[in-house]
């Protein structure tokens, strides 16, 4: 019995497939990043995640369901989401949304998502969710180390290098000035404080290039699988938390 109903829900996710879709289009352009997006960049992988969930339900067997997700799909689409500039709310919440069509499509045919279709469906989202969020979180954070590191280049460039120059001239001045013994004890005070001054900023540059250097990357993102009661049943869906 329970063989023939993953069946019967494969076959109807197979033969609603686009009307499947549409329903979660519908619902995923309410995320602010998805609104402007065209058809085939908001499915990405989507559709081939479908196949995949068809794979595993007709397997019926928690062995197979490990290997039902194609290698790189769920890592691409995190990628691809982070060109589509989704927040990684956002990344969550369209799985989660997929899983709440699914769920409405086996109700309106009266399919019964008890037992194993439960297991088998939330088995292969969340191991795409979390496949996707991983992804996603060690891009963002490449990219946030790549502008930090072109900040640090500007601080590095634009402030060492004008700072060397203003104390390089001082120094020759306050050279000049001696030699020629014009130099008053006021004048002296003012190029100490001078020299004080911008030797102070060129040991702050120095320590935030230093910082850096010594900073490792962090993603700081955890995964988090909970319980939320919905309707007839328990659907587990993902949050997340930063650290």
């Amino acid at each position: 019995m329970t063989i023939d109903i993953l069946d019967a829900l494969a076959q109807l996710i197979e033969h609603k497939r686009d009307a499947l879709l549409a329903s979660w289009r519908e619902q995923v352009r309410a995320l602010p990043a998805a609104r402007y997006l065209d058809a085939p960049t908001l499915n990405d992988h989507v559709p081939l995640l479908l196949e995949e969930l068809v794979i595993a339900l007709r397997a019926g067997s928690d062995e197979t369901i490990a290997h039902a997700l194609i290698d790189g799909s769920s890592p691409a689409h995190g990628l691809q989401r982070v060109k589509d500039a989704f927040n990684i709310e956002e990344v969550v919440a369209e799985y989660n949304i997929l899983r709440g069509c699914i769920h409405d499509l086996a109700e309106l045919n009266g399919l019964s998502m008890q037992g194993m279709p439960f297991q088998v469906l939330n088995r292969v989202l969340n191991g795409a969710i979390g496949s996707a969020v991983r992804s996603f979180a060690i891009q963002t954070a490449l990219e946030v180390q790549h502008r930090r590191e072109e900040y640090l280049a500007f601080v590095a460039h634009d402030l060492r290098t004008p700072l060397s120059a203003i104390s390089l001239i001082a120094r020759l001045l306050e050279s000049l000035l001696t030699r020629s013994r014009s130099e008053t004890p006021e004048m002296s005070q003012k190029f100490k404080t001078l020299n004080r001054n911008v030797q102070h900023l060129q040991d702050l540059v120095g320590k935030v290039l230093q910082e850096n250097m010594n900073l490792e990357t962090e993603v700081g993102v955890k995964l988090e699988c909970r319980q939320f009661a919905c309707g007839h049943w328990l659907k587990p869906l993902f949050t997340i938390s930063t650290r």
